[in-house]
C-alpha cells in the first residue's frame, strides 16, 4: 500500500474515533511511525504456521460481525505495535487485545477495506478476507518478553484452553520489568564504608 492511502486510512480512522460507534481502529504506523522505528515487527513474534495449528485462534463468524458496535485494534505482521493483552483474550473480543490481519492487503498491494469508508463491510464475506484470529498463547508470550527458550505452558487440555492467557494477561513485559530494576539497583546510595586512602 502506498504512503498515501495509509495516510488516507489512518486521517479516517482518527475522524471516526471521534464518533466512538461502529469503529475498526487499524494501525498502519503511519502518522506515528517514528514512535516505532526502533521495534521489532509483529511477525518477529509469530509462531510458524507450520508447525502450530492456527485454526482455533481464527475468530468465529458471530464475532467476526460485532465489529460493526465494537472496537477491533487490527494490526498485521508488518505492523511494530500492538494493544495490552488482558487475562480475557481470546475469551471475549471486545477490548481485551489486538486481532492479526494476515491479508489486509490484496494481492495488489492495495487495502482490503474501502478507504473512503473502511466501515462499510456489512457482509460476513468481507470480514473474512481479513482473516483476523487472535495472537497464540505462546506468541502474546513472546510480545510480553518472556524467555523463549526457557518458558512454556504445560499441557492445558480442552478445559482450561484459555488458561494460558489468564496466566499472561496483565502482565507486565519481562524486559521493561528488568531494565527499571537494573536502573533502580544502578541508582540506590551506596551502603560501603569509603576507603580511608
Amino acid at each position: 500500500a502506498s504512503v498515501a492511502e495509509r495516510n488516507r486510512l489512518q486521517q479516517l480512522v482518527g475522524e471516526k474515533k471521534k464518533k466512538k460507534k461502529g469503529l475498526v481502529y487499524v494501525d498502519l504506523n503511519s502518522t506515528r511511525a517514528e514512535h516505532y522505528q526502533h521495534c521489532r515487527q509483529i511477525s518477529d513474534y509469530l509462531d510458524d504456521p507450520a508447525k502450530v495449528d492456527l485454526t482455533q485462534y481464527m475468530i468465529p463468524d458471530e464475532e467476526l460481525m460485532k465489529w460493526k458496535g465494537y472496537v477491533f485494534d487490527i494490526v498485521t505482521p508488518e505492523s511494530r505495535r500492538c494493544s495490552c493483552f488482558t487475562k480475557s483474550y481470546n475469551k471475549y473480543i471486545r477490548g481485551t487485545g489486538s486481532l492479526l490481519s494476515s491479508n489486509f492487503y490484496g494481492e495488489d498491494g492495495k487495502c482490503l477495506l474501502d478507504l473512503k469508508d473502511p466501515w462499510c463491510m456489512k457482509d460476513l464475506e468481507s470480514m473474512r478476507q481479513l482473516k483476523l484470529r487472535y495472537f497464540t498463547e505462546t506468541e502474546v508470550g513472546r510480545l510480553m518478553g518472556f524467555p523463549v527458550d526457557r518458558f512454556s505452558f504445560p499441557p492445558l487440555g480442552e478445559a482450561n484452553a484459555h488458561a494460558g492467557f489468564r496466566l499472561l494477561g496483565n502482565s507486565l513485559n519481562v524486559l521493561v520489568v528488568a531494565a527499571l530494576l537494573e536502573h533502580l539497583y544502578r541508582a540506590r546510595p551506596s551502603t560501603s564504608k569509603p576507603d580511608p586512602q
